[in-house]
């Protein structure tokens, strides 16, 4: 549940997922398979109103994710732009 949250874009629901006990470092089984990677691809394709990738990566930040560089070349802006800042040195 907590990977489709972040797929579309919905920061509310992967906060309440995350404070009632989602892990936010669960992975999917897929090759992009943690919820950050999620959010990543799911801003290729989701950039509708309402949709907010950066709160939502925002959000799996600060409940102990690490970025990867990976993330960054399949995101589409503003997450793109928001990982590059993130990641760079």
């Amino acid at each position: 549940m907590l990977h489709h949250a972040a797929w579309v874009g919905d920061p509310r629901i992967v906060k309440r997922l995350i404070e009632r006990g989602a892990d936010p470092v669960s992975h999917s089984g897929a090759e992009y398979d943690r919820p950050v990677a999620w959010a990543a691809l799911g801003s290729q394709c989701h950039a509708l109103p309402g949709r907010n990738y950066v709160a939502v990566v925002e959000i799996l930040v600060a409940a102990s994710t690490e970025l990867e560089e990976r993330f960054a070349e399949v995101a589409h802006a503003p997450l793109a732009d928001w990982l590059e800042r993130e990641i760079s040195p």
